[in-house]
């Protein structure tokens, strides 16, 4: 059986002819397939295993490249974001090792070849409800692997090679970053995999037209045909679950006891209550400001954090770096091009300090690690205070 023939899979469906072919994420000769079928065929619909966001990339670049934080955080496209610069890094990669066409540029040839008069649909799940399914549905242990892969896979420049080269071509980037993770977690393949499998499916299904061409990666034909006679919950899959409220419970425990503790000093000694609170306040304000200085922050965004630290240091939800973060991208206003340059690793030492997203990064870590380190000084001098009066 030719190679060609193995990639293309046809199923009737009703009055649907429905041709699936097979993507290798990283190859010349699955880009030249996939255009001789559309040429051949000539669909009526082409379905491609994509979502609007990565569609929304490819089809101009430039807009998406000059697109500021700002709009990107109004559009809540933040975790997306993230996980377009994981793939903008390994393609740097694999364009560095291989003359081959990436998942990317096939893709962006079907856009840019595709017949007049043919539909295009796309049918793949909104990548950001995956992330958030796979991590709601797995616990602390599973979150900490999750970011160590991500960010292992964002700054990683290793050479990629042997199995992971092939499971690159057959799999695609995002399952060979989790990898480590998928062996350990069994949600992994459930929300990844299986769950995509079926909103494939029901999706194709779905399309107008008599004669569809879907074009999905190769790990994806055996289930989609597994489940086209199945009908699907769309909503069901869309949906991302709801956190558990003990979790929620529980981050609220330790500034409510804290509270406590001076609230019980001032029924004994009002002014150990008040050096009580002037130690919070100060210990969290100065050290998270130093911090915010020290990643040579906006002189606003320091004055912000004195102020703002030690009330976000009593309130689990509001952190004081996603403030600092907020203010200094206000300021600094960083565009979309500005973190594909931190993905592609284009960076001096000296570089690192002039982009805008390094400087944020930094300002907002230093200023959450001093307000840590506030919040633990003054929390041992809160703690000795009321032992002392009691």
């Amino acid at each position: 059986m030719k190679k060609e023939e193995r990639k293309i899979h046809r199923i009737y469906y009703q009055e649907k002819e429905i041709i699936l072919a097979g993507m290798s994420y990283v190859s010349d000769e699955s880009a030249e397939i996939i255009e001789k079928i559309l040429d051949t065929e000539q669909p009526d619909t082409i379905c491609l295993g994509l979502d609007t966001n990565r569609y929304y990339i490819i089809s101009d670049k430039q807009r998406w490249k000059n697109t500021d934080i700002i709009q990107i955080l109004k559009s809540k496209k933040l975790l997306f974001l993230f996980i377009h610069l994981i793939l903008i890094s390994f393609q740097k990669r694999v364009g560095k090792q291989l003359k081959a066409r990436t998942e990317e540029e096939i893709i962006e040839t079907v856009v840019q070849t595709r017949k007049v008069g043919a539909g295009l649909v796309l049918v793949d799940r909104d990548i950001r409800i995956t992330f958030r399914r796979l991590w709601n549905m797995v616990g602390l242990k599973g979150k900490i692997l999750l970011i160590i892969e991500l960010v292992i896979g964002l700054f990683s420049r290793k050479p990629i090679l042997g199995e992971d080269l092939e499971r690159l071509q057959r799999e695609g980037i995002l399952m060979l970053v989790f990898k480590k993770f998928a062996k350990s977690f069994s949600q992994f393949k459930k929300v990844f995999i299986d769950e995509r499998n079926q909103f494939l499916s029901q999706k194709i299904r779905e399309a107008p037209g008599k004669k569809i061409v879907a074009i999905v990666g190769e790990e994806h034909i055996p289930g989609i045909k597994e489940e086209m006679n199945k009908e699907q919950d769309i909503e069901m899959l869309s949906r991302v679950p709801s956190r558990p409220r003990l979790l929620l419970a529980f981050a609220f425990l330790i500034p409510i006891l804290l509270i406590g503790v001076i609230g019980s000093t001032f029924t004994v000694s009002h002014s150990a209550g008040f050096r009580q609170m002037g130690s919070w306040i100060l210990w969290n304000g100065i050290l998270s400001s130093i911090g915010a200085a020290a990643g040579f922050a906006h002189p606003i965004t320091v004055a912000t954090a004195f102020f703002a630290s030690p009330i976000t240091s009593f309130l689990p939800l509001i952190s004081i770096s996603g403030v600092v973060l907020i203010l200094e991208i206000m300021i600094r206003r960083p565009t979309v091009g500005d973190f594909e340059k931190l993905a592609e690793g284009t960076f001096t030492v000296k570089g690192l300090w002039k982009n805008k997203v390094t400087r944020i990064l930094l300002a907002a870590g230093l200023a959450n690690a001093g307000s840590i380190v506030g919040s633990l000084l003054s929390s041992a001098h809160i703690i000795q205070l009321f032992m002392k009066v009691h």
